[in-house]
């Protein structure tokens, strides 16, 4: 109790020149509450603003003022009447309880429209989509929500920010820690009717992590109905190449003070993933075909939240999550055909069969806690650790032959045995105290994460395993972080909003290989602003200007140094001694009538870095591993467009233009590219009768060709549709999904190396029938003790 101890008595001397807090909610007159609302205390002998904040998402507002001045309150928001409390109203209570401001009159196809929430809220420093409020959504899991969420592209189960070069997902705040092989299956046993909205969040504050070039997404979960239980079974099966199906359930309980959420997913089956390239040498070219079939038998992922109210003003909770991935590819078939320049005859055919497996369990355990201090002083407080092995084993045969003859002495045979174990121990504080003049935050994190690679290979040509001593190692690779932050909002008026914050953050790494005998030690420290500066000119109009820093740190997969040799010539691995990246990010955003939004945005990112093909055009061994290797400007023009004038019709439309101008840093690959990209985007839904008991939607987009850093890339495109049943009172549900319709997720990338022009085109299976049955059920009314005061709402928490 030392350290809340300590807090409190900080805060108090933060606020001791403040002595009355003013609280309230606003609502409009369908009880809905108002974000963003004004609120504005001034004084009664001259009108001056002596102190203003803005509602937050549920509508709540917390002021302070002096007690020793007389001042009035005045609420408004654009597009309702403003409304104010009196001096003598203030004296008596400080808690004003519910605001209700009154639609103004003149506006009155507008309050039609706002009488059920916005399906999208355009907020200073994020994109707000309701899922709740989505027909889309409805009946889906997490990553349908996300395939119609503004600005946010899903490609080969892939998660893509619109003009952007990397995301974060976040779970109620929190980041997501698992493999990236794991995020969509995991997505994918979030039932979307869970879900509360999804914040796109193109300029996040400091009190998030920097991590992300360019956002983040914020994955919100509904609030648990207060003294009730619910559950939900939901069954996929998905029919591409091959099938493959996934069973999920969930179950809430909300009883008194106690609340419990927990998941559980299970997984099984494969898909076909075929990727493809040519290298162009100066003698001969080779066409490469890998055709792989990849299975997850299975995959599981589990997770256990509960909290505890012991008092309306401290909470303390648990969770904890794992999952458990066992993934085996098989390659049956690669094929390099070998061609002579001279007289474009084949002249020989590299053949290879492999067999991959790789177990993934991890477990995250979260303990939280919540309290206030004083009546508008918060302290939240997150001791999280993080777990994650994988044991990664792979055999591969190959040989060459001629005219279906093997050729001598061509054949080899190899195994490589790879084992990696992660630790992360982290501690973060947020603290949230208003001052007078200004919402005021801050906190800090500590993290520790330990990682050891042991990796062998071993040649099996002779029938008899040789260890390769070249290319076997033990690697230890070490990050430990601390960050310090703090923000502030500040109401210049009541059409000026300013909001800013800054982020120190010192990491030192350390990377030590046994086999090298070699000690990497890094250490930097960094500073990243974010500054939002908002004009609300009026009801239609808002307008604003916003800027950040990130840095985007390697995955432990692009750290772990273990080689997947394809064949004796195409060899991939992780590169150990990566480096960070940063970027600059400038937008300046007009919103118009919340229907139609604008974003000019600039954004610079310094040392990217992605996987990158190194090929010796004497000795064609193509080595692929992540590099630190470009350099990019964007400058761009994004678009976005809301139509619901019918209920029976929402539409989403999209448009990006943006220019790209990419510097490469590696001396063995062309100079960079540059040139413009375009997106467009449209997503439909539609009710096709009155009760809302049949729903379709169609969602499609087009990528034209253009530049990616120093590659050219080809046009792409996907069209999915779907159709979905509601039976017993919408209780249960059916759904029937055909996903990229056309086959246009298969994306051709060209490009330079060592004066090689290469070309790589890959494709996942993407084309897809998927038919789903989700069956809902629980209890309204369970039975509670009566208390003075009533039970809160709790959000669902998520490890990360």
């Amino acid at each position: 109790m030392k350290i809340i101890h300590f807090i409190s008595v900080l805060l108090l001397c933060l606020n001791v020149a403040f002595a009355q807090t003013i609280e309230g909610k606003v609502v409009d007159s369908k009880n809905e509450p108002i974000s963003f609302a004004n609120v504005v205390a001034q004084q009664v002998s001259d009108n001056k603003i002596v102190g203003g904040v803005v509602t937050d998402e549920e509508g709540n507002f917390s002021l302070k003022v002096k007690s020793d001045n007389e001042y009035y309150v005045i609420v408004s928001f654009i597009g309702f009447e403003k409304k104010t409390i009196d001096y003598s109203t203030l004296q008596e209570k400080s808690n004003l309880g519910i605001i209700v401001l009154k639609e103004l009159d003149n506006k009155l196809d507008e309050v039609v429209i706002e009488a059920r929430k916005r399906l999208i809220t355009r907020k200073s420093d994020r994109l707000v989509f309701n899922v709740a409020q989505s027909l889309s959504s409805s009946g889906g899991d997490m990553l349908d929500a996300l395939r119609v969420t503004p600005g946010i592209k899903v490609q080969n189960d892939e998660l893509f920010m619109i003009g952007k070069d990397n995301l974060r997902v976040m779970i109620n705040g929190r980041l997501l820690k698992i493999p990236q092989q794991e995020v969509s299956n995991f997505l994918s046993s979030i039932s979307a009717d869970d879900i509360k909205s999804i914040e796109v969040i193109t300029n996040p504050p400091a009190k998030y992590e920097s991590e992300g070039n360019s956002g983040l997404i914020n994955i919100i979960y509904k609030k648990g109905r207060r003294n009730s239980w619910r559950s939900r079974i939901r069954g996929v099966y998905t029919q591409a190449t091959y099938g493959r199906g996934s069973l999920s359930g969930n179950f809430n309980y909300q009883k008194d003070k106690f609340a419990l959420s927990s998941n559980l997913y299970y997984t099984n089956g494969s898909k076909l993933i075929t990727d493809t390239n040519r290298f162009f040498f100066p003698t001969e070219t080779w066409e490469g075909t890998y055709p792989r079939r990849y299975f997850s038998e299975p995959s599981i992922s589990a997770r256990l939240s509960l909290d505890y109210n012991f008092t309306k003003d401290f909470l303390i909770g648990a969770q904890y999550l794992t999952t458990y991935g066992r993934f085996r590819t098989v390659n049956r078939n690669d094929r390099v055909n070998v061609f002579d320049n001279t007289t474009n005859a084949l002249s020989r055919t590299i053949r290879t069969t492999s067999n991959n497996l790789e177990e993934t369990p991890t477990h995250s355990l979260n303990l939280h806690t919540e309290f206030k201090v004083d009546s508008i002083s918060k302290v939240e407080i997150n001791l999280d650790y993080f777990n994650y092995t994988n044991d990664q084993e792979r055999t591969y045969n190959t040989f060459s032959e001629v005219n279906n003859t093997v050729t001598p002495g061509s054949l080899d045979i190899g195994n490589n045995v790879g084992d990696q174990d992660i630790d992360n121990y982290s501690l973060r504080m947020d603290i949230e105290s208003p001052l007078k003049w200004a919402k005021f935050s801050y906190g800090g994190k500590l993290s520790f994460t330990k990682t050891n690679n042991a990796l062998a290979f071993f040649d099996l040509t002779s029938g008899t395993p040789v260890q390769d001593a070249n290319r076997t190692d033990m690697f230890t690779y070490k990050e430990n972080t601390q960050a310090l932050y703090f923000s502030l909002e500040k109401m210049l008026s009541q059409q000026w909003i300013i909001n800013g914050g800054l982020r120190f953050e010192n990491t030192q790494t350390e990377g030590n290989s046994t086999s090298l005998s070699q000690i990497d030690i890094n250490d930097y420290s960094r500073l990243f602003p974010t500054l939002n500066v908002n004009y609300i000119a009026n009801q239609s109009n808002i307008f604003s200007l916003a800027y950040n820093q990130r840095i985007n740190r390697p995955s432990f997969e692009f750290l772990n140094p273990f080689e997947n040799v394809q064949n004796p010539f195409t060899i991939i691995r992780g590169n150990p001694f990566l480096q960070p990246s940063f970027s600059d990010n400038l937008s300046l955003t007009h919103i118009y009538k919340q229907k139609l939004v604008s974003s000019l945005y600039f954004s610079k990112v310094t040392d990217g870095f992605q996987q990158l093909a190194q090929v010796d055009p004497v000795t064609n061994i193509q080595e692929i591993s992540p590099q630190n290797y470009y350099e990019t400007v964007k400058i761009g023009l994004t678009e976005s467009y809301t139509f619901s004038k019918w209920k029976w019709w929402e539409s989403v439309n999209i448009l990006d233009i943006h220019y790209s101008d990419a510097t490469s840093l590696v001396d063995f690959t062309n100079a960079g590219e540059s040139g413009f990209n375009t997106y467009i985007a449209t997503n439909n839904s539609f009710v096709l009768d009155s009760k809302k008991r049949v729903m379709a939607s169609a969602n499609f987009w087009y990528a034209f060709p253009g530049v990616y850093d120093i590659y050219t890339t080809s046009a792409t495109s996907n069209l999915d549709l779907s159709l979905k049943f509601f039976f017993m009172n919408k209780d249960l549900q059916l759904g029937l999904n055909a996903y990229d319709v056309f086959r246009g997720q298969r994306v051709r990338v060209e490009g330079v190396t060592n004066n090689v022009n290469v070309s790589f085109r890959n494709y996942y299976d993407t084309q897809s029938f998927r038919i789903s049955l989700l069956y809902k059920f629980g209890n309204k009314k369970v039975r509670v003790k009566r208390k003075k005061f009533g039970n809160q709402d709790e959000k669902d928490r998520t490890k990360d």
